[in-house]
């Protein structure tokens, strides 16, 4: 997850914005999973990424 702000100062940094797939606007926001849960937010974090993915190859 994102500290409170951090998405527009990102948004607004040269480095961020040169980035391939940031200008192919190729970017998922996803809810954000416990880095520090081990096995449980690793499954979760793969369960979020491949609903996002799935959804994404949908819209075509």
């Amino acid at each position: 997850p994102l500290p409170e702000g951090a998405g527009g100062t990102l948004t607004e940094s040269p480095v961020w914005n040169a980035m391939p797939f940031v200008r192919n606007r190729s970017i998922m926001r996803l809810p954000a999973v416990h880095m520090f849960g081990a096995l449980p937010s690793a499954s979760r974090f793969a369960r979020v990424l491949a609903s996002a993915m799935t959804a994404e190859a949908a819209r075509g």
